[in-house]
């Protein structure tokens, strides 16, 4: 199967993806995985391992100072996992025997995204400690909550402190006549990214250099990603406006009914507004009106804690041929 193929069974795949447990869902779907090879790690071959009950996406190149290595699709974060399946033996067991079998030649595999909680993570390290010598290096692990309930059951498990802050922040953002410019389907890809560069080269991380989009190969992953997502209505951006001028913006996508958000940014002249507060309620109210399940809030940071229920905790495991 070559990527042509597998943009042809991309929904199955995503189907396959939804029902296993325990993964960062979105960052293992086929648009993640998919605009990640194609803009991130354009200098691989792709490899795919189809079987009744898993669809697993690979590729194989350099990894750091390894030559030859069987890793995942997108290998910056390794938020995905590649052993889509819903029963995790039957992942574990397919890439075991392909391994054993047809793929003999690469010496190194990076299992990427594995769940530190669940089956899975035990499974591979049962199935292959007989062939392989496993290395655990630390995942990026992501804070979550839940959505379930809507906002009030949201809002009720906050603390009292921060439920006050919350109702002041909106009444301070409604005084003011701070607009909420919702994205979703036929997105302009080129259009939104001027707006949101916009917004970024103002915040505190556009000054000090430290903006994802510094890097030419990020715009065009998200541009990608953006435009696939909204093609199948799967994205979801909010941009706040005031008086006309945007100054704070949120975005990210969904697949079956988690949300994951991507990036956030506001321009400092406006923090009396507290925006990346004002952003975060303005979009949990947004996607708890639309029914969805849960929010990963991306990569753990302190400033998310008091959003989040939980961490989604994930590993690589570097495995060695004996």
């Amino acid at each position: 199967m070559d990527l042509d193929t597998f943009e042809d069974f991309s929904g199955l795949y995503d189907e396959t993806v939804l029902k296993t447990p325990d993964i960062m869902r979105f960052c293992s779907s086929s648009d993640w995985i998919l605009s990640a090879n194609k803009w991130l790690s354009p200098a691989r071959e792709a490899l795919f391992i189809k079987h009744a009950d898993t669809i697993q996406a690979w590729a194989v190149g350099e990894l750091f100072q390894f030559n030859t290595v069987l890793q995942p699709l997108e290998s910056d974060w390794f938020f995905g996992c590649p052993l889509a399946s819903e029963k995790p033996e039957v992942g574990s067991k397919v890439l075991l025997e392909t391994l054993t079998t047809q793929l003999r030649e690469f010496p190194l595999i990076w299992l990427g995204g594995v769940p530190t909680r669940g089956k899975l993570f035990g499974l591979v390290v049962k199935d292959f400690r007989p062939y392989f010598r496993i290395y655990h290096i630390p995942g990026c692990d992501c804070h979550v909550t839940s959505l379930d309930g809507g906002w009030d059951s949201f809002y009720s498990r906050r603390s009292s402190r921060f439920r006050n802050q919350m109702g002041k922040i909106e009444k301070e953002a409604d005084a003011c006549g701070v607009e909420v410019e919702r994205f979703e389907k036929d997105t302009d890809p080129v259009s939104f990214f001027r707006r949101i560069r916009e917004i970024e080269a103002r915040s505190w991380k556009g000054r000090r250099g430290e903006s994802i989009f510094a890097q030419e190969r990020f715009i065009h992953f998200y541009s990608d990603l953006i435009g696939r997502l909204a093609g199948k209505s799967a994205f979801r951006s909010l941009i706040l406006k005031v008086r006309g001028k945007d100054f704070a913006y949120v975005m990210g996508g969904v697949l079956g009914k988690e949300y994951r958000g991507f990036q956030m940014a506001y321009h400092d002249a406006y923090k009396r507004l507290s925006p990346g507060h004002l952003c975060q309620i303005k979009l949990i109210r947004s996607l708890c009106e639309e029914g969805l399940s849960s929010y990963d809030l991306g990569m753990v940071m302190d400033y998310k804690t008091r959003w989040a229920d939980r961490v989604h905790s994930i590993t690589n495991l570097l495995l060695m041929r004996k």
